[in-house]
């Protein structure tokens, strides 16, 4: 094998260190950015003319390479890693190469990711296929989105942009200690987070709101249940309800009275016999 390799390297006119000096960094930095610099342009070079001898040495260690020809940077992929724009790879060793990432480090990308989607449909790219964002916008999204903030410790802040800025995701205008400061999103977000995890994103946001508010408004009735429980009824002004008993009582008198309802002649004959008694005993006494 290694007979093989050194008679390829000898075609393309290449010594063993340069191409170890290839593999090396691939396989620790991740990545390798022509536009970075006059070394990362030299790497970049020397991997087009030798993709297939190193992705086939690296294959043999589970590692994937992913290669934007135009925005001119490949990315290398620890074992079982999920590869958009690669097949599935069914085999899945143990992931000791893979890059960990912290809680805090997860939601930056994840809303780098979808600033990155955002200013792709308005058509805010550049040549390089970056966008520039404010630090600002990422700390409004990212409490929009996780309601996460972002450290408020200048040095925290400071290292977790600088963790991006190591994986290639991000260039910083500055050193991003302020909410003033800039950050360049680079394409290769797009192989970190796919639109699948972004569609997931949104699906859980959404399910998160309506669960949000169908709680909001459990919340309301209870407290107004509960205010009707710990608060006696009102009693209306001692003026109203003298009013609301006149009412009651003429409404009573008003069913009850002959005045309201003609009675029997019948009727009229007893009222006058009994008055006619009354005088009676009235003169009596």
């Amino acid at each position: 094998m290694l007979e093989a390799i050194k008679q390829q390297l000898d075609t393309a006119n290449v010594s063993q260190r340069e191409f170890s000096e290839l593999v090396i960094r691939l396989l620790d930095r991740g990545v390798i950015y022509r536009d970075d610099s006059n070394i990362e342009r030299d790497l970049y070079d020397r991997y087009l003319r030798l993709h297939l001898l190193v992705e086939d040495y690296l294959e043999v260690l589970g590692v994937r390479l992913l290669h934007d020809s135009q925005f001119q940077y490949v990315l290398a992929f620890p074992p079982g890693s999920e590869v958009p724009g690669l097949a599935d790879d069914t085999d899945r060793p143990l992931a000791g190469l893979k890059s960990r990432l912290n809680q805090a480090e997860v939601a930056l990308v994840l809303v780098l990711r979808a600033e990155y989607d955002k200013s792709l449909r308005e058509g805010q790219i550049d040549e390089l296929g970056q966008v520039s964002v404010p630090i600002e916008a990422v700390s409004i999204t990212m409490k929009n989105l996780l309601n996460r903030s972002l450290p408020e410790n200048a040095l925290e802040r400071k290292k977790l942009f600088a963790r991006l800025r190591s994986m290639r995701l991000i260039q910083l205008l500055d050193e991003g200690e302020s909410s003033d400061s800039w950050v360049k999103i680079r394409p290769s977000i797009v192989s970190f987070v796919s639109e699948a995890v972004l569609e997931s994103l949104a699906d859980d946001l959404q399910q998160l709101a309506e669960t949000e508010v169908v709680e909001m408004i459990e919340q309301d009735e209870a407290k107004a249940k509960a205010k009707q429980l710990v608060e006696p009824e009102s009693e209306p002004p001692q003026g109203e309800v003298e009013v609301a008993q006149q009412q009651s009582g003429f409404e009573e008198f008003e069913l009850h009275s002959s005045v309201f309802a003609a009675a029997p002649e019948t009727e009229d004959v007893e009222g006058e016999e009994v008055l006619a008694d009354d005088d009676q005993q009235e003169g009596d006494a």
